[in-house]
């Protein structure tokens, strides 16, 4: 576990699975290529929001950085906080 500003520091395509938990939204597009598409060469996990973020995660672009969509499903373990989450899991394998 690191801070997202740590990724520069790191080689290329070192990391075999990345994961992120509900920041990605409030990145710019640009951070998001390179936290995504950067170091990681096998899989990328995320969870967020969708319909209470700025930037819905179907929109992040993770498919143009070389990524392909392999599960996209509810966060099911959220709904005993809130039965109407709009929390989203999404793994994608690199390409």
């Amino acid at each position: 576990m690191m801070p997202s500003f740590e990724i520069v520091n790191m080689p290329p395509k070192s990391v075999a699975v990345s994961f992120n938990f509900y920041s990605l939204a409030e990145m710019s597009p640009a951070t998001i290529r390179v936290y995504v598409a950067r170091v990681t060469h096998g899989y990328f996990h995320h969870v967020t929001h969708n319909s209470h973020a700025v930037l819905s995660a179907d929109n992040f672009g993770v498919e143009k950085r070389g990524f392909k969509l392999v599960t996209r499903q509810l966060a099911g373990w959220t709904l005993g906080i809130n039965a109407t989450s709009d929390e989203y899991e999404y793994l994608y394998q690199a390409g």
